[in-house]
C-alpha cells in the first residue's frame, strides 16, 4: 500500500519464477497471484483515478481487454517510495487485467 498508493484485496501466490542473479546481486523475479475475491467496481474506479494523478500507474486496452499497470524503479538517483530506502536499487511492476482474479507481479533489484 505504501508503495503503490492502493490497498489490494487479499491474495495468494499461485506461481513464482525466480530469475537469475548477477554477480552484482541484480535479479528479476515474477509472481502470479490470485485475489481471494473478484475485484470490486470501487477498486477499478480507484485505479482509474490513480492513472490520472500518479505517473507510476497506467491503463491500457489490448484486444478489448483493460489492463492496469503499476511500474516503478528507485535507487541509483531515483527517489524511493515512502518507507523505502533511496540507497537500494529496486523495481516493482504489477499488471492487473480487469475482470480477472489473477495478476502478475515482477520485482527485483537493478
Amino acid at each position: 500500500h505504501e508503495i503503490t498508493g492502493i490497498m489490494l484485496p487479499h491474495f495468494k501466490v499461485t506461481g513464482r519464477e525466480k530469475g537469475e542473479r548477477s554477480f552484482h546481486g541484480d535479479y528479476s523475479d515474477e509472481a502470479t497471484i490470485q485475489f481471494k475475491e473478484v475485484l470490486s467496481r470501487e477498486l477499478y474506479l480507484q485505479l482509474d483515478s490513480l492513472c490520472c494523478i500518479d505517473a507510476n500507474w497506467s491503463k491500457s486496452n489490448v484486444d478489448s481487454r483493460v489492463y492496469y499497470r503499476y511500474n516503478r524503479m528507485w535507487g541509483n538517483g531515483l527517489p524511493a517510495p515512502q518507507g523505502q530506502n533511496d540507497d537500494e536499487d529496486y523495481f516493482l511492476d504489477i499488471e492487473i487485467q480487469q475482470g480477472s482474479q489473477q495478476a502478475k507481479i515482477t520485482y527485483g533489484m537493478w
